[in-house]
């Protein structure tokens, strides 16, 4: 039996109900995990912003920072997977 047929047809009315409350939404907020790190954040901000070919937001210390401390995160040039011409 799949959960839409048991749904549909076998379920009484008081499982169907759902009563979310504010505390719901409070527990879930305490509960959530960013999918992308800050460190990722920022980069995919410089490489948006280079895109776009727009001036920085933030402060280029923040920037700097970013870069000196994970390099190989940030400046991945040259080290795609993708087979280019060779020289």
């Amino acid at each position: 039996m799949t959960s839409n047929y048991y749904l549909e047809h076998e379920a009484t009315h008081d499982e169907m109900e759902v009563i979310v409350e504010e505390q719901d939404f409070i527990q879930g907020i305490a509960e959530l995990v960013p999918s992308v790190s800050q460190q990722d954040l920022m980069r995919y901000e410089v490489i948006r912003e280079n895109f776009e070919g727009t001036q920085a937001k933030r402060n280029e210390s923040e920037i700097n920072t970013t870069l000196e401390s994970s390099p190989e995160r940030i400046m991945t040039k040259g080290k795609g997977k993708g087979k280019g011409k060779r020289k």
